[in-house]
């Protein structure tokens, strides 16, 4: 990492985490804490040279919370997605992030929700957190929905807690494609790089009238969806 990407990053970093704990002890509300979150992704994307365009925000539902199900490349998605995608929302992570110094505390302090993928009681319990947040806060909810990142090497199976979660709650599920994240942060390193992202947003998928049957069918239909966002922007790339 170059002297003064260290040095700009410890400052972000160093920051964030005073700000961020002020809002917490002050009790200002997890919105505020996205707020600052926000701030920190703007950051530390802009300092190294990650610069992200996002296409289709008019597609985003307005008057209510919706679930973002999107594609997951590397750790750069999520300040990628903290700093650009323009609507509050909660991150439905794996419980591991939780324990990473600075992150870690800011994901409990602001409201996200840990999944432990290999218990499949507390998986539950988590789906059922983050529909508590989307009926009661009535905030939008972003969820990884491959539950593991994919490096660039092709999406995966998507698992179907998105799906599940989008049914219980029949609030509108929005597709995004996150394409660049790879060179952003590759796999195996810790500092961010000089990279252009893109985040395309899709159309929004009814969950009307679905039931708990209809849940694999519909995890297959929003996987399409994302993968459909995918080759359309390479394609749209490849004429440019």
């Amino acid at each position: 990492m170059r002297p003064f990407a260290l040095f700009t990053s410890a400052i972000a970093l160093t920051g964030f985490y005073l700000e961020g704990l002020y809002v917490h002890l002050r009790g200002l509300g997890y919105a505020r804490m996205h707020l600052v979150a926000r701030k920190w992704g703007q950051r530390i994307l802009r300092w190294p040279g990650v610069v992200v365009t996002v296409e289709g925000e008019e597609k985003i539902p307005r008057g209510g919370p919706c679930l973002f199900v999107a594609n997951h490349v590397s750790y750069s998605d999520t300040p990628i997605l903290m700093a650009h995608l323009p609507v509050d929302f909660r991150f439905l992570a794996k419980a591991s992030l939780f324990k990473v110094p600075i992150i870690g505390t800011h994901l409990r302090h602001g409201g996200h929700v840990g999944v432990v993928r290999d218990d499949p009681r507390a998986a539950v319990a988590s789906l059922n957190e983050a529909a508590a947040i989307l009926r009661e806060q009535r905030t939008s909810v972003v969820i990884f929905a491959e539950g593991t990142r994919s490096h660039g090497e092709g999406m995966r199976e998507f698992r179907s807690g998105a799906a599940h979660l989008a049914i219980q709650t029949q609030v509108p599920v929005v597709p995004l494609a996150i394409m660049g994240s790879a060179e952003a942060l590759p796999k195996d390193y810790f500092s961010l790089q000089r990279s252009r992202v893109r985040v395309v947003i899709g159309e929004a998928v009814a969950t009307e009238g679905l039931t708990r049957r209809d849940r694999d069918a519909f995890t297959a239909k929003l996987q399409e969806a994302v993968s459909s966002l995918l080759e359309g922007a390479r394609g749209a790339g490849a004429r440019e």
